[in-house]
């Protein structure tokens, strides 16, 4: 022991309730980040898979701005196509999630089951940094 009563070796520091509190509050955070971004891809799938066949098949010069604002256009294009079939806003919904649904699970199956490559070419497109 020192003379101030501490002792001399390498002691673990104590987290304060506030701390814990913060990284708690951090830790909920990027969850609900990352639960968001889930969300959005999952929305966004069926014009996400269109704008990344386009960009694979014509080469075209899109940075990921415009692939993101060309898939929500596409998007929405597949749920007012739906709205018109249906002529029900809930029945057009409920399609629409149903397509998406349809396009994740295949593009996971696809990915972990039959190791393709389009899904992982696919994000790329949205998230340059999974790019190999």
């Amino acid at each position: 022991m020192s003379a101030s009563g501490k002792p001399n070796g390498k002691t673990k520091p104590e987290l304060s309730l506030g701390d814990m509190i913060i990284y708690l509050l951090i830790a909920v955070l990027m969850m609900l980040y990352f639960l968001l971004l889930a969300a959005l891809v999952v929305a966004l799938a069926p014009g996400m898979l269109v704008v990344a066949a386009i960009k694979s098949a014509f080469h075209p010069s899109l940075d990921v701005a415009q692939c993101w604002t060309f898939a929500i256009l596409v998007s929405a294009g597949f749920l007012l196509l739906l709205f018109r079939r249906y002529r029900d806003w809930t029945k057009a919904a409920a399609g629409y999630l149903m397509l998406s649904g349809t396009i994740i699970v295949v593009s996971i199956v696809a990915h972990y089951g039959y190791k393709a490559n389009y899904p992982r070419a696919v994000l790329a497109a949205y998230f340059p940094s999974l790019k190999q």
